[in-house]
């Protein structure tokens, strides 16, 4: 089996079991046995998300064995990553809690947004803390090279409320500087054009908007939040894999705008460019069109050498910033999609190409 295949393979076995088991629990009387047996306090919500979270343990290890390199397997990681996860769905499940009855639209608004601004904060928090970072300046953009890191994490941009910073792999330091500079011109590109902000704003918004409805439904209709954040979870799980199904195409247009900007400067390098990132991740010289069409946000090889018109909808990366803000709802299938799964570090620094 091809790389590019296997990961796939394993990607959707991860979110097929998550989604069946989401799809059990809405469909059966697990929130009323669970409650039943072990109460409606505190400790037992929390001892829910534990279990929740120790359901997904044997996927992610099997999943990264058979996806990553022997050398970059790491079962602290995936235990680290996962008691991270499990420390932030605690933090808003405790808040939810304690504030349950006088929980309405607007405080569970604010609540749902400012966990998302969180979480987005957690990315540079995470990559500066774990890993070693040499910090530099590249045409007046802020770059920090992650020493040490494993191949499958690609160049990206951490944004938050006060700065932009590109974080570099330490492989692409290995490329010729004609090829790591165009690289950083991509990025600057997108930062200078707003891209990156947009992305981030429109999953915000569309999030927010969701979480809200969604979270105050399942209020109006349950009077313990045991059973709405349980039930809440799932449906998150579902719409998560919506997104999984109908985003990619627009994160595909928005990187094909930006493809056709950086073609239109240096097509030699462009094509050098894609084809190192190729290298070090997927591998996908050619897809099936309509397998690309649904689980692929980064468009394959071939189609990103060939495509040549710009489209008004664009957002590069909105499928994975979606899935990934989806945390502060309990989903976990951003651990699950083919592009994350066996990839601890990938969860909280989704792929940005």
């Amino acid at each position: 089996m091809k790389f590019r295949d296997k990961k796939l393979f394993y990607g959707i076995i991860n979110v097929g079991i998550l989604v069946t088991i989401s799809l059990f629990i809405i469909f059966s009387n697990f929130t009323n046995f669970y409650i039943n047996l072990f109460g409606s306090s505190y400790l037992s919500l929390i001892l829910f998300l534990f279990l929740y979270i120790l359901i997904t343990l044997p996927l992610d290890i099997i999943t990264a064995k058979k996806v990553n390199l022997s050398n970059e397997y790491s079962m602290k990681k995936i235990l680290l990553n996962n008691f991270l996860i499990y420390l932030i769905l605690t933090l808003f499940a405790t808040i939810l809690f304690f504030s349950y009855k006088s929980l309405n639209f607007i405080n569970l608004l604010l609540i749902i947004l400012s966990g998302q601004i969180f979480i987005l904060l957690t990315q540079k928090i995470y990559i500066t803390t774990f890993y070693s970072c040499k910090n530099t300046s590249v045409n007046n953009i802020n770059v920090s090279k992650i020493l040490n890191s494993p191949s499958y994490i690609t160049m990206g941009i951490i944004t938050n409320l006060y700065n932009d910073r590109i974080f570099v792999p330490d492989y692409w330091f290995s490329e010729n500087e004609k090829n790591y500079n165009f690289e950083i011109s991509r990025y600057k590109y997108s930062i200078d054009h707003g891209i990156n902000k947009k992305v981030i704003f429109s999953a915000l918004i569309i999030n927010t908007l969701f979480s809200t409805v969604i979270f105050s439904l399942l209020i109006k209709v349950f009077s313990n939040p045991h059973q709405t954040i349980i039930i809440g979870c799932c449906i998150f799980n579902l719409l998560s894999f919506i997104y999984i199904l109908l985003l990619p195409n627009i994160s595909q247009k928005g990187v094909l705008n930006v493809d056709i900007h950086m073609e239109n400067i240096d097509k030699k390098t462009f094509e050098e460019n894609i084809k190192i990132y190729e290298k070090n991740q997927d591998k996908n010289d050619t897809i099936n069109k309509k397998i690309e069409l649904i689980f692929y946000p980064i468009p394959s090889l071939q189609t990103r050498i060939k495509e040549k018109r710009k489209s008004i909808i664009g957002l590069p990366n909105i499928s994975r910033i979606l899935i990934f803000l989806n945390m502060i709802n309990f989903s976990l299938i951003f651990k699950c999609v083919h592009g994350n799964a066996g990839k601890p570090e990938n969860w909280f620094y989704p792929p940005s190409q």
